[in-house]
């Protein structure tokens, strides 16, 4: 029975439904409203296809300021006309319709609004209540006012068979009876119309379903009608990952199509969403398509909040010999900063047990921002707050007057509407005799971790009777003040006296720290200043810098356990160190000078960090322990003038954020001290223009087997645009520095300039990169990039790599321009040259495949210059011969352009093979060994024999006097000279000291300037004259050592003439005797002047010389 009669109930729906919809083909046709003096014939016109009984269509007057009808009519009294062709039109006169701003008018039928017949004029709004309800009208555009003629109205007009047909018009002489001015309705059959049955709805997002009606008007007899539904906007996994539904209307049939929504409950805070639906796609019926009402928005109302804010009670305050001192203070404890305008936040004092705060005991926090680790501070009065606390205080808020029994809550939102989330008390409870009465008392909260409640927790809180002496605004509630104001610390100076827990502000003036200092929070007010000096400020929490913070040679220690934050103005600051499992975030620029330490916890630099750079120091990041960083930073790389217009061996130290043009060419812009100008290319890609437009800027190819094809230029040629390129750390280039971007492209002879090379991105730390660098091949060079904002040790990255020479490295010396060999175990650079086995920050280096090649690389934190000593296997050798070439002017700075090497030792061979080193030769003078062709910088060779003899080579580049610096250690029996065959002359190389030989080289003379006119070559006796005279063996001097003012040459030839000459070490004449002597001895006097050290002394008779050393001491 029960299942009988739920089936003729659903019979007489369908059938009701199906008849009410097929009189739906009925719109407003004419309206009259306003008119020029007191309202006249106001009315309503209506026409309506195959009307059926006019009772059942309502003509529903809305106000449009708050949505709601102010009169319901239906056609029953309204005057019909028959319009022929099953339509009549029905005019209504309503006296007291609305005049706008806006206003508006439904049909409906049945109870149901008749699609596109929620009409407004002069605006647009949406319905509160009636048949309207939720729906937003649709302004049509056109409207009367107090000056519209008297028998005027608003019109459709056009020609159709239903409402889309036609149009609204400006008022004209009014037709109420008859069609309007312009109108006709068509004959024949209607079009078939689909639409939404309501064109909006906002559902909350845990509803589950909602749906939607598609209505069909004039639907075909004999065709069936079929039209999508479409997800416009919005995202379908907010709707069960809608897809298009298919709807079919069956011939004949005007049944609603219903669609339903399935609404994703997502726990996900995200705001409301909107998804647009649409009806396409229509096909069928008599010529179907859509209506007006084609469109849907579903609203899905998000029912997720947002966590309540990380901020707690922390201290009220009610001193007993002050009323004045009264404050609230509340704290931050989570990791983010809060900002108060995206998070508004209030509190509200309940006074004497009532349930609602007003206003004025209510303090709004919709501006500011709270940060991690600080607090905040709302005073009952300013001015005595300062001068009992010697502080300014945070806010200001008379209604915070407590008098100890009144409970306070804090809310997000505006008030008085907002989300409670923490208390203090019970709100509505009338606090005398309560356990949380503070009358004359301190109520401090006894852990700053534990989560905002809405519920007092008794053990949480510690109340005690206090006066103003023991309150503790703005501290860890076991805190002391420590304030500087009209030049004094008070109570007392922090240095050894302050802790962790306590308050250092400076007020005014400027405060000067003589030493170490500990704190909860440092504070600096607008117009006062704190010098840190060369001292250590351990900081729990917060810095806060709103007037000047001198820290360029102080260090900076995080060493807490909440959430640390720096912010206020700009500083400068030697050294920071982050010890903190919660955290640093830096929210002010800050200007790094020393080193950054990370040793625990995560550094947000929120794009405020730079590492600056200067002459001879750059900020770095020490070994990374265990913390980690994140944000941009930007690293600066100092060039100085002195060294002029060199290439520079570079590497990207940071992952760049943006193109080298953004970066190091300062995004074209010309500032002087700053930025590098690269040539090469177009202006569109990015490069600058000079007067030969040559590249500036190389990339060199690690896995070449040329080595005239390792070089690549960046150029447009070559497809290279600068706006484009972004480094990576690690990568690097050949860099030409003329100076900074103010140098004039277009001269020969611009002057160097001083320039910072600036560039922005994120640091990377750890292995790095991720993949080992993959080496050359066999005995080949690579081009190594420091990735890190570090010196690195490369001995201990050679040795960590595999099928690598990890005995040495090449690196370029820009102040000689060329390469230097550097040799781990026996470190010998030319002189002058600042080479060591660091490879500093932003600095690229050659590194040597063994014989095996294509091996690997990789660098580690270890890596990083800490000090530590490294054993490695030694190369070392007691003996060697060292060669630095020079000009003129560099001898004179004690500098070289080349060195030349030789090490003896019993382990080697004279033969050249893989243990000898090549030669890596540079840009300017050059100087080798020599051996079938090959170069050697380094000649490992086996302890020198008489007649041994090694070719060097020396390349130059102009006609001029070089000097021959070389350094011999003393070998056995055995001496060691310098061979220039262009003369056929030997110059005895001094024993464990240096000996200078200068040399005229003319390129213009072959013998002068062929490459191998120099030798060094060994020899047990003295070489340069006739060894078969006894001359050479016979010339002694005495004493020798001497320490006297005179020696004297013996065993001279007598009656000839006699030449002696004296040299210093470094070859400069010190003395010169020329004279016919009579006997067999000559002294030289007055040596008095010579400073101790060794002298060679030449002498000459006739066709016959010879060298003696002499030692002064």
């Amino acid at each position: 029975m029960k299942h009988f009669l739920l089936k003729r109930f659903w019979f007489f729906f369908f059938f009701a439904c199906s008849i009410g919809l097929a009189q739906q083909n009925a719109w407003i046709n004419e309206i009259h409203y306003d008119n020029a003096g007191g309202d006249i014939n106001e009315g309503i016109e209506v026409i309506v296809e195959n009307s059926g009984a006019a009772s059942d269509y309502l003509i529903t007057a809305y106000n449009g300021s708050n949505g709601t009808s102010y009169d319901t009519e239906d056609l029953s009294a309204a005057t019909a006309t028959d319009l022929g062709n099953g339509f009549t039109l029905y005019n209504l006169l309503i006296s007291g319709i609305q005049n706008g701003g806006p206003d508006g008018i439904a049909l409906s039928y049945q109870g149901l609004l008749i699609p596109g017949q929620f009409l407004s004029y002069e605006g647009s709004f949406t319905a509160t209540n009636g048949v309207a309800d939720g729906n937003t009208s649709t302004d049509i555009g056109v409207s009367e006012t107090s000056s519209t003629p008297t028998g005027q109205s608003l019109q459709l007009s056009g020609s159709g068979n239903n409402y889309f047909s036609f149009g609204w018009q400006d008022p004209a002489s009014d037709t109420f009876g008859a069609l309007n001015n312009g109108q006709t309705i068509a004959a024949g059959v209607a079009t078939t119309q689909v639409n939404f049955a309501a064109t909006a709805v906002a559902v909350n997002e845990g509803v589950g379903t909602t749906s939607v009606e598609v209505i069909i008007t004039n639907e075909d007899a004999t065709n069936e009608t079929n039209v999508d539904v479409v997800l416009t906007s919005g995202d379908a996994a907010d709707v069960n990952n809608f897809s298009t539904q298919s709807l079919t209307f069956s011939a004949g049939s005007s049944m609603n199509q219903t669609v339903t929504f399935t609404i994703t409950d997502d726990a996900v805070v995200e705001g409301n969403d909107i998804l647009v639906f649409s009806l396409q796609n229509v096909t069928g019926g008599n010529d179907a398509g859509v209506g007006s009402l084609n469109t849907f928005t579903l609203t899905i109302e998000d029912n997720d909040f947002p966590p309540a804010p990380t901020l707690i009670f922390t201290e009220i305050a009610d001193p007993s010999d002050v009323s004045s001192g009264r404050f609230v203070e509340i704290y931050n404890n989570g990791s983010e900063i809060i900002d108060f305008s995206a998070t508004p936040i209030y509190i509200s004092r309940f006074v004497n047990g009532a349930t609602a705060a007003t206003s004025g005991d209510t303090e709004s926090l919709t501006t500011g921002s709270i940060a991690p680790g600080e607090f905040f501070v709302i005073a009952s009065s300013g001015v005595n707050f300062k001068s009992q606390y010697g502080f300014t205080t945070n806010e200001i808020n008379g209604g915070f007057a407590v008098d100890g029994n009144d409970p306070f809550g804090m809310y997000t939102g505006t008030f008085p509407n907002g989300v409670l989330f923490d208390v203090y008390g019970e709100i509505g409870t009338f606090g005398n005799g309560e356990a949380w009465q503070y009358n004359d008392s301190q109520a401090v909260r006894n852990d700053l971790s534990v989560m905002p409640s809405t519920i007092w927790n008794a053990s949480e809180w510690d109340i005690t009777t206090a006066n103003i002496a023991d309150m503790t605004p703005a501290t860890g509630e076991s805190g002391i003040s420590y304030t500087y104001s009209d030049d004094l610390w008070s109570p007392r100076s922090p240095e050894g006296n302050a802790t962790i827990n306590d308050l250092v502000v400076v007020v005014e003036g400027t405060a000067a720290i003589t030493g170490d200092v500990n704190a909860f929070h440092i504070k600096v007010e607008d117009g006062a200043t704190l010098d840190l000096g060369i001292n250590i400020l351990n900081v729990n929490t917060l810095i806060t810098n709103n007037g000047t913070l001198v820290a360029d040679q102080g260090t900076l220690n995080f060493a807490g356990i909440v959430p640390s934050t720096v912010k206020g103005k700009a500083f400068a600051l030697e050294n920071l160190i982050v010890n903190n499992v919660s955290g640093l975030s830096i929210n002010n620029p800050l200007a790094l000078e020393g080193m950054l330490t990370l040793t625990n916890g995560e550094l947000s630099t929120n794009n405020n960090l730079t590492f600056k750079s200067e002459l001879n120091k750059s900020a770095v990041v020490d070994e990374v322990i265990s913390g980690s960083i994140s944000g941009n930073v930007t690293i600066e790389q100092f060039f100085p003038a002195t060294t002029g217009r060199k290439f520079r061996f570079v590497s990207a130290p940071l992952n760049f954020e943006g193109s080298i043009f953004e970066n190091w060419q300062e995004v074209g812009a010309s500032v002087a001290g700053l930025g590098v100008q690269i040539t090469g290319g177009t202006i569109a890609d990015g490069y600058d223009q000079s007067a030969t437009n040559n590249p500036s800027l190389f990339r060199f190819d690690n896995d070449y087997t040329v080595a005239a094809d390792a070089w690549t230029a960046v150029s447009s040629e070559n497809g290279d645009d600068l706006t484009m390129i972004s480094p990576v750390a690690g990568d690097s280039f050949r860099l030409f520095v003329r100076g900074d971007r103010t140098t004039d492209l277009f001269s020969n002879t611009p002057a160097a300039t001083a320039t910072t090379l600036r560039a922005t991105g994120t640091l990377v730390a750890g292995a790095y990169p991720a993949t080992p660098i993959t080496l050359a091949g066999p005995n080949l060079y690579s081009l190594i990039g420091n990735p890190y904002q570090s010196k690195v040790n490369v001995q201990q990255l050679l040795q960590a790599a595999t099928n690598v020479v990890a005995s040495e490295y090449y690196q370029w010396d820009p102040t000689i321009n060329n390469y230097v060999l550097y040799e781990f175990a026996t470190p010998n650079v030319p002189m002058g040259s600042e080479v060591t086995e660091e490879a500093l920050p932003g600095q690229s280096f050659f590194v040597q495949s063994d014989a095996t090649g294509n091996g690997t690389l990789q660098f580690q934190e270890s890596f990083k210059i800490s000090g530590s000593e490294v054993p490695t296997k030694s190369l070392e050798s007691l003996n060697q011969l060292t060669i630095n070439l020079s000009t003129q002017e560099q001898a004179a700075n004690g500098k070289a352009n080349d060195i030349a090497i030789a090490r003896f030792d019993e382990q080697f061979s004279s033969d050249f093979n893989e243990i000898d080193t090549k030669k890596f030769f540079g840009l300017s003078h050059s100087i080798a060994w020599e051996n079938d062709g090959e170069h050697y910088i380094v000649n490992r060779a086996n302890t020198p024999q008489d007649g041994d003899r090694f070719i060097l080579n020396v390349f130059v580049s102009k006609t001029d006097t070089y000097t021959f610096t070389i350094q011999n250690s003393s070998i056995n029996g055995i001496d060691a000279y310098f061979y220039d065959s262009l003369n056929d002359t030997y110059d005895l190389l001094n024993d464990d000291d240096n000996t200078a030989i200068t040399k005229f080289i003319d390129l213009n003379d072959i013998e002068s300037a062929t490459v191998d006119r120099f030798n060094i070559v060994f020899s047990k006796s003295t070489l340069g004259i006739n060894d078969s005279s006894a001359f050479a063996k016979a010339i002694s001097i005495y004493p020798n050592p001497s320490t006297g003012n005179d020696v004297t040459i013996t065993n001279l030839v007598q009656g000839e003439s006699l030449s002696i000459e004296v040299y210093n070490s470094l070859g400069q004449e010190m003395l010169k005797v020329e004279k016919v002597i009579s006997g067999p001895n000559e002294t030289l006097k007055d040596l008095d002047n010579f400073a101790n050290g060794l002298y060679l002394v030449k002498v000459s008779q006739n066709d016959l010389q010879t060298t003696v050393k002499l030692m002064i001491n």
